[in-house]
Parts: C-alpha cells; sequence; structure tokens
C-alpha cells in the first residue's frame, strides 16, 4: 500500500497501488532536468514542485522568471501550463465542459498531461458517482504532488479567480487566487532542439554559397 500526499483538509489514509498506464513514447527525457511532452511539443520542467505552494500572482512571477542551466543551453521562457481558448466554466463530470471532473484533455495542458499521458482518472465518474480517492501516476516526473496546481489562465469575468488543476481528485475549475497552490514549469517546443546563433546561419549560408560555385565551376 501507498502512502498519499493528501490534498489540504484530508487526513492520512492509505489507497492500492498504482493500476494507470502512462505513454513513455508521449513523454521523453530531455536532459536530466526536463521531459518532452510528444503529445503537446511542450517540455516541463522534471521537478513537479521546483518551489512550494503559491498564490497565484506569485505562482506566475515565479515561471516568468525561471531560468534553468546555464550559457548557451539556458532557458527562460517558462511559463504556467494554459488552458485552450474560451474555456466552459460550468462544472460537469461527463467532460462536456472544461470544469469538473474527467474533463477532456484538450481542455488544457494540465488534463493533457494528467489523463492522456500519464493516464490518471478522475475520483468521479461520468455518472457523478465516486470511486474513491484514486493513485496518482506521475511517470517520470519528480516530487508531484497529490493536491491542486495552478495553471496560467486568469477567469476573465472574475479577476480575482484563476484556473486551477486538482491532481488528487483529477479535475479542473476555478479557484480564487490567493489559495496556496503548487506550479509546474512548461514552455513551448523541445529542448534538445537547439536555436542556430546568427554566427550558425552565417556559416551555413557561407557554405552554401561554396557548394553552388563548386557545381558552376563543374557544369562549364
Amino acid at each position: 500500500m501507498l502512502k498519499a500526499n493528501l490534498p489540504h483538509g484530508c487526513s492520512g489514509f492509505e489507497y492500492p497501488e498504482p493500476t494507470a498506464t502512462y505513454s513513455e513514447d508521449a513523454l521523453l527525457p530531455a536532459g536530466g532536468e526536463y521531459l518532452y511532452d510528444t503529445t503537446l511539443n511542450v517540455t516541463w520542467l522534471r521537478n513537479a514542485n521546483a518551489n512550494g505552494g503559491m498564490n497565484w500572482d506569485s505562482a506566475t512571477t515565479w515561471a516568468a522568471n525561471l531560468t534553468t542551466g546555464s550559457g548557451n543551453t539556458a532557458i527562460d521562457d517558462w511559463r504556467l501550463p494554459t488552458m485552450a481558448a474560451n474555456p466552459d466554466p460550468r462544472s460537469s463530470f461527463n467532460g462536456s465542459t472544461a470544469s469538473g471532473s474527467n474533463v477532456p484533455g484538450s481542455s488544457s495542458e494540465m488534463a493533457s498531461l494528467f489523463f492522456d499521458t500519464l493516464g490518471n482518472i478522475s475520483m468521479v465518474n461520468t455518472s457523478g458517482y465516486s470511486m474513491g480517492f484514486q493513485s496518482l501516476n506521475t511517470g517520470s516526473f519528480e516530487n508531484m504532488k497529490y493536491d491542486a496546481y495552478w495553471l496560467g489562465t486568469e477567469y476573465a469575468p472574475t479577476p480575482f479567480a484563476a484556473w486551477s488543476f486538482f491532481t488528487s481528485y483529477g479535475s479542473q475549475g476555478l479557484s480564487t487566487k490567493e489559495q496556496p497552490f503548487y506550479a509546474m514549469a512548461v514552455r513551448t517546443g523541445d529542448v534538445l532542439t537547439p536555436v542556430p546563433e546568427p554566427e550558425t546561419y552565417a556559416m551555413l549560408l557561407a557554405g552554401l554559397a561554396l557548394m553552388g560555385g563548386i557545381a558552376r565551376r563543374r557544369n562549364r
């Protein structure tokens, strides 16, 4: 039996060994610190609790200011996971909206990771019946909490609310920004795909010009 890192306000309990399986092909190691998500074409910071619990403003600031690596390998374009455009805040059990249990993986980057890649399920089934606390499959992530995580999307009609994802319940919804939730850092693209320096482009163009000159001389 495994001990859970419980959501706020819950007392200790034991739950069964994990039964969910995750797609190893969809989550690839990208250096020691990172995991590349082939489904979303994003790179996740492997440490899913790099800065502890914090309110939404602090979480977004932390991600925006985060720099990993150094020198030519430094990465400074981190952010919080985002929602799809125009998320429906009405709560449902059957995945018909962006809020509630069993939300579609397309509703947010966190939902895609939790359900589609890591193979987790919600605590409530699509009929609204509780199936009890579920095990949390964390794949190759480190320090992923059985708790709540911030998403980087605010709720426009209510300035004091933002979207969040609960790994403890397998649910997604709105929370007041002052809640001390965890945060995962993500960035677009694969960190192992380097962006060529200007000098590299210049050398490439010079090489192409040289090859073109040689080809023209051979054709004379």
